[in-house]
């Protein structure tokens, strides 16, 4: 029986959280091309986990902004201009931190290329903590959700990532409001940010065609671009997206947990976010 997903991470609280490839790919492997495309990160992701346990135990804005906050995540300017944290953004990952206190990395990590998935603890429940590649060649922390151990587990059989994944980013493509709140994680930062209704998602939507940095607006000028698997866990399906121009995305889906229904508004297993690793 699935453990109940404590928090989305950063995100959530926010409202605005060694390479290689591995584990259950659940599809055809990606092309050469596709393979050397992938970006390679600095350090290992399990000394990252254990950097993200020791930042969140001292509470250090600049130590959590290092390893919780996602260059993607960050208001534009800030991230264009690779600007220190906020005040809100310390407030944020203060809040982050407490939420999960007493987080130990003290589980395996599995590396799927661009991310990276850590089993731990917060006390006594079992948690994993999910960490994509930034541009700065760092992990960050993309989750931290109450799951029985991920890092050795296996995709379910008959699970929908592939086929909704790519759902997705034609859908992203083609600015098809309806069909993107569809594929995406009722928890999804996304959902997060515009209330989970699909009024706000279509209103952020029609605004991001204005943004050249949009995953939007560079999905259209390449539209030959398509996902690649990078790995499956129980919960949890990565693939890489490598676009003409060097810019290369993490998708990250999730399954829902078994209390939401799934219904035509909603699926499964969806996508929970996007996070670039290159440009």
């Amino acid at each position: 029986m699935r453990a109940r997903r404590l928090a989305c991470g950063f995100a959530a609280v926010a409202l605005a959280a060694s390479g290689g490839c591995g584990g259950d790919s659940g599809g055809q492997a990606p092309g050469k091309a596709a393979r050397t495309a992938v970006p390679r990160p600095r350090l290992p992701a399990a000394q990252a986990s254990r950097e993200l346990a020791r930042a969140m135990a001292s509470g250090d804005c600049r130590a959590l902004f290092d390893v919780a906050l996602h260059s993607t995540k960050r208001n534009a300017d800030l991230s264009r201009r690779s600007a220190p944290p906020s005040r809100e953004e310390c407030a944020n990952l203060a809040a982050f931190a407490r939420n999960f206190r007493g987080f130990r990395a003290d589980g395996p990590t599995r590396v799927f290329g661009t991310a990276a998935v850590t089993d731990g603890h917060v006390r006594a429940t079992p948690v994993a903590a999910v960490l994509v590649l930034d541009l700065d060649g760092r992990w960050k922390s993309a989750v931290l959700s109450g799951s029985y151990p991920q890092a050795g587990s296996r995709a379910p059989a008959g699970n929908a990532f592939d086929a909704n994944v790519a759902r997705f980013v034609r859908a992203a493509r083609a600015d098809d409001c309806n069909e993107v709140f569809r594929l995406l994680a009722l928890d999804s930062e996304v959902h997060t940010r515009t209330g989970g209704t699909r009024g706000p998602l279509c209103a952020s939507l029609r605004k991001r065609p204005r943004d050249p940095r949009s995953f939007f607006t560079r999905l259209k000028a390449d539209p030959a671009a398509k996902p690649f698997p990078l790995g499956k866990t129980a919960e949890f399906a990565f693939y890489g997206l490598a676009l003409k121009t060097g810019v290369y995305y993490t998708l990250f889906a999730t399954r829902q947990p078994a209390r939401v229904p799934v219904t035509p508004a909603h699926v499964r297993d969806a996508v929970y976010n996007w996070y670039l690793a290159r440009e």
